[in-house]
């Protein structure tokens, strides 16, 4: 039986309640009034006239535009906004962070500290909002480029909270921002139209809100990329699955198309996800279906060189054809990538291109390089409601799980649904030594466990290695090698009079974002397939804003009228390094509800990932320049290169214009100099990676943690390496693999998970025997590398001590 009752693990969690909730003090709420109208400064109507006049000429200027472009960035919604974000979704550590950022430019000690301008705020009560706008802006771009670490991470993380929500926050008497005016943005109106499924059609199996205990055969910690799959195959195969999910479940009713309120109930903690030091930006799936509700529709198979590294490095003998070693050898996993292929209904056939990837298109075409069209599980690219898929899709257009896998498994009357339930950790049997179930939080208050005869982590990347911690696995690769896909953009902006056709302007965010993909730096700069791809992002105005380089309030106004000109392109790294870690946070609780501890992600970019994407971005401006482009800007956040392009440029003017994005625009490792450069991640990878030794790998070829039998992981933490293009074919693929062998598995197992078979103990004693003896070895190689290092130290000593004379050992010795 499991080791903890159900009354234990109640008294064990249950915390009293603190109805309280935490708010901005007056002083801190100053601060952040007097920072949005820094970065998002209010103008005269001189100014707003001149900038409208400037990007759009004078036939295009209308006194609503105006209006919003005077509008500063201190609204009522857009500070309730960035108080929301401080206490409900960032994570405890972090919020004590910026509160102490916001307080120490409350006063004049610490405005002066934080900044650097001692005699600017020494003379100011108030410290940072007792000062006049130009010295506060000069303030934040002298934080932006400073030689300290700590203060160019606190102008990142204000600009980009304070940023992304004065675009995005709506005003709920007007039901819009009080800037999408001034950027002639004009969101899908979704909410009023109907949606594609309604009702009965549009409900699920759900566990009942008041359920303490459960049983199955199976359950499946998550409903995204990798869940849904597993899900779907087991019930179809006929047995009991429940799937927990941590978010509360949705109907395609409830996705309305806005931006800031799908970052809030659609990705992790409200898109505000970043590494430890604050460089990098992580969107993540945080809702029923994960990341397929909120990914791109770009639907790239695993690579054949992929699947060979992971067959001759990491011993996955289904990565390997059969009887040929051949390139066009069928493989298992590709019949399963076939498999989902034909779910998910993907295409590549009749796929519409908005503007930025026709520039992609057009640019590569130009230069010679090779460009394709992505494969989409977009059904319907041509319709402008393609691009609220990163914001739910209403009309299920795009085939996400909810729409394909997770209907399949409600359909056959054995699965059931356990929302707004998070998952603590596994439960292992003492009697078998298996894992027997979970222990979870019902609304973060009330516990709940399930047992079963199976468990499969399926949490995405970030959170499957949290619960494993929590469970005490011992295996020291949890948590490790992870990858992230790490992205650079770069902004190309147009001139709307060279454009063809009848679409001057760009329209930011509109058409399925991404349906173009350029493998042209894939090889490079090596030759091995460590490269990046070239593709565009989606983006709405809000995450824009928050990317762009600011270099002061009018800029910051210049580039939100001008936003509808830009298209960015993005370097998608496939990263070989293997500094990135998950570890769980410190989770104080507070409020009426139990905080558990969460994903803190550490990453640190390899010096050669950075020469790939400096070469790649190289490569990417000269693609811009070649489809037309007027001018191109890296994302450095406090010196961008800008360059502007001659539109009749030759071949030696767009390979000088590389030159320079290569030499002045280059990317450099987060390790050294953090927070100089915009870099975002939408992949992480590699959390509980699968191998065929235990002593380099979690779980095994079949999916299968090697030192807790019973538990399965099905998720992208799986990969042994970065695959180089966007996972969800082949997180679904893996997934597909470890669902059939989880199905053999618990054919030939008892239905009573607490039984003692002989044989069922002698296949456990044996995956423990050998992980334990793998451990022990990888113990044994560790203290002889150490014996060996403090050996040469020694003995590198003694030598430097032999030919020093004797007064400089004698000072050698004291230094010791």
């Amino acid at each position: 039986q499991p080791e903890e009752d159900n009354e234990k693990f109640s008294t064990k969690m249950e915390m009293p309640p603190d109805t309280t909730k935490g708010r901005l003090s007056p002083v801190e709420r100053r601060q952040v009034a007097a920072l949005f109208d820094t970065f998002v400064p209010p103008l005269e109507r001189s100014e707003a006239v001149a900038l409208l006049e400037e990007a759009d000429g004078t036939g295009n200027i209308t006194e609503k535009r105006i209006a919003s472009v005077m509008r500063g960035g201190a609204t009522e919604e857009a500070i309730a906004a960035f108080e929301d974000a401080v206490f409900d979704h960032l994570l405890a550590a972090e919020a004590a962070e910026l509160r102490l950022a916001l307080n120490l430019l409350g006063s004049r000690a610490g405005a002066a500290l934080l900044t650097g301008h001692v005699f600017v705020f020494l003379r100011s009560e108030e410290g940072f909002a007792g000062v006049s706008r130009s010295e506060r802006e000069a303030a934040l771009l002298t934080m932006a480029s400073s030689s300290l670490a700590f203060r160019r991470k606190a102008f990142h993380a204000l600009k980009r909270l304070c940023l992304v929500t004065a675009t995005a926050a709506i005003d709920p008497h007007t039901g819009r921002n009080a800037h999408w005016d001034a950027a002639a943005y004009e969101p899908r109106d979704v909410a009023a139209r109907e949606p594609a499924y309604k009702g009965d059609d549009d409900s699920w199996p759900l566990v009942g809100a008041e359920t303490t205990s459960l049983k199955c055969d199976v359950v499946v910690v998550g409903t995204g990329c990798g869940g849904s799959v597993v899900a779907a195959k087991l019930a179809k195969a006929g047995f009991e699955v429940i799937s927990c999910e941590k978010a509360a479940a949705h109907s395609l009713g409830d996705f309305k198309g806005e931006e800031l309120t799908a970052y809030k109930t659609l990705y992790e903690r409200a898109g505000l996800v970043a590494s430890e030091d604050g460089s990098f930006g992580i969107l993540a799936g945080a809702a029923l279906g994960g990341g397929s509700t909120i990914n791109w529709g770009c639907s790239l198979r695993t690579p054949r060189h992929v699947q060979q590294e992971w067959a001759d490095d990491f011993g996955l003998a289904f990565c390997r054809g059969s009887g040929s070693s051949s390139d066009d050898q069928q493989t298992k996993l590709d019949a399963a990538l076939d498999e989902v292929c034909a779910r998910l209904r993907v295409h590549e056939t009749d796929v519409s291109h908005n503007p930025p990837n026709l520039a992609l298109l057009r640019g590569c075409r130009n230069l010679g390089l090779p460009c394709a069209t992505a494969p989409q599980n977009i059904l319907d690219t041509a319709t402008d409601d393609a691009s609220i898929v990163a914001y739910g899709d209403r009309f299920a257009n795009k085939q996400s799980t909810p729409v394909t896998y997770l209907r399949d498994a409600a359909s056959t009357g054995k699965w059931r649904l356990c929302d707004a339930t998070e998952v603590i950790r596994v439960v292992r049997c003492t009697n078998t030594g298996r894992c027997v179930g979970v222990d979870a939080l019902k609304s973060s208050t009330r516990p709940v466990r399930i047992e079963a005869r199976a468990v499969v982590l399926a949490a995405g990347a970030l959170h499957t290695p949290c619960v494993c911690l929590r469970s005490g696995l011992a295996s020291p690769h949890v948590g490790r090698h992870l990858r992230l896909h790490p992205v650079v953009p770069l902004l190309a902006e147009f001139d709307p009079d060279q454009q063809e056709g009848t679409q001057r302007f760009f329209q930011l965010g509109r058409g399925a974002p991404m349906t173009a993909v350029s493998r042209a730096c894939q090889r490079r700069p090596d030759g091995a397939y460590y490269g990046a791809l070239l593709e565009v992002p989606h983006a709405g105005l809000g995450l824009a804003c928050a990317s762009f380089p600011w270099l002061g309030g009018l800029h910051a106004k210049r580039s939100l009228v001008r936003a509808r000109r830009v298209a960015a392109f993005i370097v998608l790294q496939r990263d070989r390094g293997d500094g990135g870690s998950v570890r769980l946070s410190s989770a104080p609780p507070h409020g009426d509800s139990i905080q558990i501890a969460g994903p803190v992600v550490r990453y640190e970019l390899d010096d050669r990932d950075a020469a790939s994407m400096t070469d790649a971005l190289a490569t990417a401006a000269r693609v811009a320049a070649a489809a037309g482009a007027a001018s191109v800007t890296t994302m450095h956040l406090a010196d961008p290169v800008v360059a502007a392009v001659d539109p009749k440029a030759d071949q030696e003017n767009l390979d000088r214009l590389g030159r320079l994005v290569a030499t002045s625009g280059r990317v450099d490792s987060n390790a050294r100099r953090p927070n100089t450069l915009c870099l975002l991640s939408a992949h992480q990878m590699g959390t509980c990676r699968m191998g065929a030794d235990p002593a380099t790998s979690v779980v095994d070829p079949d999916g299968q943690a090697w030192d807790l039998p019973g538990l399965y992981v099905a998720d992208t933490s799986l990969f042994p390496t970065a695959t180089g293009v966007n996972p969800m074919l082949s997180c679904m693929a893996l997934a597909t693999l470890v669902a059939d062998n989880i199905a053999k598995h618990l054919a030939v197992q008892p239905s009573s998970s607490s039984s003692t078979q002989d044989d069922d103990d002698d296949d456990i004693k044996v995956r423990v025997d050998r992980w334990e003896r793998a451990h022990r070895a990888r113990a044994r190689r560790e203290a002889v590398r150490r014996l060996l290092l403090l050996t040469a130290s020694g003995t590198a000593l003694y030598v430097v001590a032999a030919l020093c004379s004797s007064e400089r050992r004698a000072s050698l010795r004291r230094r010791l």
